[in-house]
Parts: C-alpha cells; sequence; structure tokens
C-alpha cells in the first residue's frame, strides 16, 4: 500500500450522542496533518465508538442506528477516507454540506476496512463522513482516516510564458511545461494526466505521462499550434487512483513559429556535401532555406521537413561561395518570420582526376575509364594529349582530344585513339551546367595520368623470355618475323548476330602452336582455340551463336613467331 499526506491522522470523540447527527459532527482541524512519508508516523486515530440511535437513511444497505458523523473543509479534489473495525461490519459514507451523498463503500463483508476514494471535491467546501454499522448492533469502535490526496498544479514559472526563455513571446511547441513536485512521496506518482483547453474553440486535449516524471514537452500534445492560449492544468495518479485535477492555469503560444541556424553552424566553413542545422520545431514541420550570395543576384531556396539537411541537396549549390543563411518554418498551418541573417563558406572546388586503378596502365581500344567524383557536379570535361612517355615534361606531339561525360566514366572505343601511343589524361568538373541552374562553375584540370592504348597486332616477348637479354630477345624475334604470315581477315564484317565468321590467314604456314582467340571490347575472352592444321590460304568458320553480345570484338592469331589482330562489329 502507498501512503499520502495525512489530512486527518487522530479523530478525538467529543461525546458519542453528540456524533450521531451531522450538526454534531466531530471537526477535523487542520492541526491533524500528517506528512506520513516524510515522517513515517502512521495514522493511528483514537477509537471511535458507535451510537445508539441512526440519523437518515441507509443507503448502502444495513441498518443505520447508530451512525457516527466527522466534518472537514477540504483543500483538494481528492480525499481517500478509511474506515475499519475488528468488532463489527462498517459502511462509509461521504456527503457534501447540504447532506446530498457523493459516495459510499460496504465492498467488505464482515469486519475489516472500508476505503472510499473521491476525486470530485471542490476546494474549500465543507463534506461529512459518517460511519454505521451493517447490523445496526449498535456497539463497537471503528478507527477512521481521512488522507487528502496531492493537489497537482502548473510549477511557478511556467504560466503564461516559459520562465527560462524570458525574451520569446509566448512558448514554442518544442518547449516544455512542468508540474510542480509533491514531497514527500514524490516517487508514489504513477503517472500524470494533463488537459489542455484552447480557450476561443474549447477543444480539449489530454496527455498522460507514464511514471513520476513532472516534465511534459509540447510537442507531445495533439493539435497544439502556435497563436493559441489554453487553459492548463494537471492531476496525479497514486496508488492506482487519480487524484483530481488543480487549479487552471493560461499558457500562452507563440502567436508564429520561430526558427534558425542551430548555435555553432553560422560562419563555418563547410564541403558541399557538409551538413547544417536549425532549430527543430515539431515533426510536422516544413523548413523553408534561401541562400543568398553574388551580392544577391544567386537566390537558392529548399524546402525540407528535416531540421539537418546536407548541403548537397540544395540546387545548383557551389564551391568556394559565401552564402547568406535564413530559414523559416511552417507548423501547423501557419508560417513563421525569416531568422535572422547568418552566413556559411564553401569550401573550394576539388580537383579531379583520374583514379589510381588507370594510371600508368595500358588499356585496350574499348575500355572505360573512370575519374574521381566531385559531389553536386553535372558534367566532366576529359582531355587526352599524345605524349612521349620518355619526357619528362610530358609535352604533347600531337593535337589533343577534349571529350566531355555526365558522370565519371568515359568510354574509349569512340575515341578512335592510335593503337601504341601514350596519352597524358587529365580531368575537371562542372557544376550547374544542368536543372535549371542560372550559373555554372568549373574547376581547374587536375593532374596528368598516363596511358598506353594497347596494339594487339604488335608481337609481345612470350612470357618465358622476358627475364633474357634485351639483344637476345630482340634477335630472336627478327628471325621468326622473316618467317610469319602476313596478314588476317574476318568476314563478313559487320557481321549479323548468329551467323558463322569466317577467318583468313595469308602468308608464311603457321607453325603447331599457332592459336586464335576472340575478346569483347572490355577485353574478356569469348573464344579460344589450335589453328594448327591451317596452312596459307585457309581459313576457318566459328559460330558467334547468341550469346555474343553486340558490339566490337577483337580477334588475334598467334604462334611463337608473330602476333596479329583485327577487329570485327558485331551487329
Amino acid at each position: 500500500m502507498k501512503f499520502y499526506t495525512v489530512l486527518a491522522a487522530i479523530l478525538l470523540a467529543s461525546g458519542l450522542n453528540a456524533q450521531e447527527e451531522s450538526a454534531s459532527a466531530t471537526g477535523i482541524t487542520s492541526s491533524y496533518y500528517l506528512p506520513y512519508a516524510a515522517t513515517g508516523v502512521p495514522c493511528t486515530p483514537t477509537i471511535l465508538n458507535l451510537g445508539t440511535s441512526g440519523s437518515g437513511t441507509a443507503v448502502c444497505a444495513g441498518v443505520d442506528n447508530d451512525d457516527v458523523w466527522l466534518s472537514f473543509t477540504s483543500s483538494t479534489q481528492g480525499i481517500k477516507v478509511d474506515a475499519e473495525s475488528s468488532t463489527f461490519d462498517a459502511v462509509l459514507y461521504l456527503y457534501d454540506n447540504s447532506l446530498s451523498l457523493i459516495g459510499c463503500e460496504n465492498s467488505v463483508a464482515g469486519n475489516g476496512q472500508e476505503s472510499l476514494w473521491i476525486t470530485t471535491l471542490n476546494p474549500g467546501d465543507n463534506y461529512f463522513i459518517r460511519v454505521h454499522s451493517f447490523s445496526g448492533a449498535g456497539a463497537g469502535s471503528v478507527d477512521v482516516c481521512a488522507y487528502h490526496l496531492p493537489q497537482s498544479e502548473v510549477r511557478s514559472g511556467w504560466s503564461p510564458f516559459p520562465s527560462g526563455d524570458p525574451n520569446e513571446p509566448g512558448y514554442r511547441v518544442t518547449e516544455l511545461t512542468k508540474r510542480r513536485n509533491y514531497a514527500p512521496y514524490n516517487n508514489e506518482i504513477d503517472a500524470t494526466r494533463w488537459e489542455f483547453t484552447e480557450t476561443i474553440s474549447g477543444a480539449i486535449e489530454i496527455v498522460e505521462i507514464a511514471g513520476n516524471s513532472g516534465n511534459l514537452s509540447l510537442v507531445q500534445v495533439p493539435n497544439m499550434c502556435y497563436g493559441n492560449d489554453y487553459a492548463v492544468r494537471v492531476q496525479v495518479q497514486v496508488d492506482g487512483l487519480w487524484c483530481g485535477y488543480g487549479q487552471s492555469f493560461p499558457l500562452t503560444m507563440e502567436a508564429l513559429p520561430n526558427t534558425r541556424l542551430l548555435p555553432g553552424y553560422g560562419g563555418g566553413t563547410y564541403g558541399i556535401s557538409s551538413n547544417i542545422k536549425v532549430v527543430f520545431s515539431g515533426a510536422d514541420q516544413m523548413i523553408e532555406w534561401r541562400f543568398t550570395s553574388d551580392n544577391g543576384n544567386e537566390v537558392l531556396q529548399h524546402f525540407s521537413t528535416n531540421s539537418t539537411i546536407s548541403l548537397d541537396d540544395v540546387a545548383c549549390i557551389r564551391y568556394n561561395r559565401i552564402y547568406t543563411v535564413e530559414v523559416r518554418v511552417t507548423y501547423c498551418g501557419i508560417t513563421g518570420p525569416w531568422s535572422a541573417t547568418d552566413f556559411i563558406i564553401i569550401s573550394q572546388i576539388p580537383y579531379t582526376g583520374l583514379t589510381n586503378q588507370y594510371c600508368g596502365t595500358v588499356q585496350y581500344p574499348g575500355a572505360t575509364l573512370q575519374t574521381d567524383f566531385v559531389n553536386v557536379a553535372d558534367q566532366y570535361a576529359w582531355q587526352l594529349a599524345p605524349v612521349d612517355p620518355m619526357d619528362p615534361d610530358l609535352t604533347p606531339i600531337g593535337p589533343a582530344i577534349v571529350t566531355y561525360t555526365s558522370n565519371t566514366l568515359l568510354y574509349l572505343l569512340p575515341l578512335g585513339l592510335d593503337f601504341g601511343t601514350t596519352y597524358r589524361i587529365a580531368t575537371k568538373s562542372f557544376l550547374g551546367t544542368q536543372g535549371g541552374c542560372t550559373t555554372s562553375q568549373e574547376s581547374d584540370y587536375g593532374e596528368f595520368c598516363l596511358v598506353t592504348i594497347g596494339n594487339p597486332s604488335l608481337l609481345a616477348p612470350p612470357f618465358e623470355e622476358m627475364s633474357r637479354p634485351d639483344d637476345q630477345v630482340q634477335s630472336n624475334y627478327s628471325n621468326a618475323t622473316a618467317k610469319s604470315f602476313t596478314s588476317i581477315t574476318a568476314y563478313p564484317n559487320p557481321l549479323i548476330s548468329g551467323n558463322d565468321l569466317s577467318i583468313k590467314v595469308e602468308g608464311n604456314d603457321l607453325t603447331s602452336n599457332a592459336t586464335i582467340a576472340v575478346f569483347n571490347a572490355q577485353g574478356q575472352e569469348v573464344f579460344n582455340g589450335n589453328m594448327s592444321e591451317y596452312i596459307s590460304g585457309s581459313s576457318i568458320r566459328l559460330n558467334t551463336d547468341n550469346t555474343w553480345s553486340k558490339g566490337v570484338y577483337f580477334i588475334q592469331v598467334k604462334d611463337e613467331r608473330k602476333s596479329m589482330s583485327t577487329t570485327l562489329l558485331l551487329k
């Protein structure tokens, strides 16, 4: 059993007969208040003896010819009355000052304790407690204790404005309101019930908070809106029963919702993918952002339901800019004013360059290259200039090829690059060339990266000879070339997918180790076979079947003397 502040802990008998009428009821005075939980003093009232004559009618059944009366003035809405006897079956009543019945309890059969819990009293009014025996025996004694239940109110300083924010013209939806504490039995509170009545419409919202916390965030109140005034009252639950609402207090909301950049975000330098934050306004907020630069000539707007945004979500945002930032919020259909102007700095636009895996490599003409990614870039420029790889300055030895892509990938085949040539490749990014942006921005080219375009027609030394002296390898290949085949031809070219492909070899005879291989544009081998049975002037036929995708293929014939290749277009 939990305990409560005791209103009347000791009830004194002033004469048996005098107590048998309401007009002569024993009064409970303020001298009988006992803070039970703080002191540990139980309610041990003086025994009241039943009278021998009754007054009124027995409402909860039984005979009322032996009743006793007590009177008190309520200071709260709630009271709990216990009447306990070890000699008879007690019946317990509560009346108002006009003797209208408020409550009656007779649930315990036989000897024991009856308990009556009422939460509808009017503070300052007079009330009566009445006890009699169910059988009307007219004998025995009863212990009576009356406990005023804790009266709950909004904490001082939290109405009509929040004490912690005196410069604001009222509460924001994100702020707290608080009820006062109830020493000495704060930990005995099971829950708190808040009632908000909108002053103009009369609409009522009720929120219950489990536990003994006295705080309530206004975002938990349904339909709470700016520009409204509310009457707020609160009650607590103790021992599973609600104790009754306390006094009503006014609560004033801000006329308009306000938001601003969170402290610490204004004046900072950010990358294009960094986050910035504003003060949260509520779960159904809509934040409007306004970024202004170039002396007001460029204005970017962004809308978000989140208080945090990534800068690269803002359309047409630029590197190397200073933006003034203003924000405003729309909440429950009301749009607030623009915040005070703050500013942010966006860092320099980063350089781009070929990703490391491609630098210094040999690539097939049908390969794909990739450059570094730049946030909010919508176009990339590629510059490919032929160079002598032995030249430390990498001075171009021919005209550069410049092309553009909408992403970080470049397909080499359409560029017509020369086999066996080394190119210095540089890239740069463009921002704001699409999507309705009013201005564009581009970076400088990044560092050069060398890529050599491989020529399948060039003879490559067999792997086992790579460790021999250069002059010996050169001698071997010079002698072999004199006896090699002179050309290979693929036809028809272009070839329709699924048809047979003919490959003809001309020149000197092939050796017994001659092979044929076919590669797709990505360098993947799709066919490999032996050609040793074929002699000069002969041809072979291959079935391309439907597993060969349409596109460009490279056909290579080689033996230990020579390697040659040709291209095929499959349609």
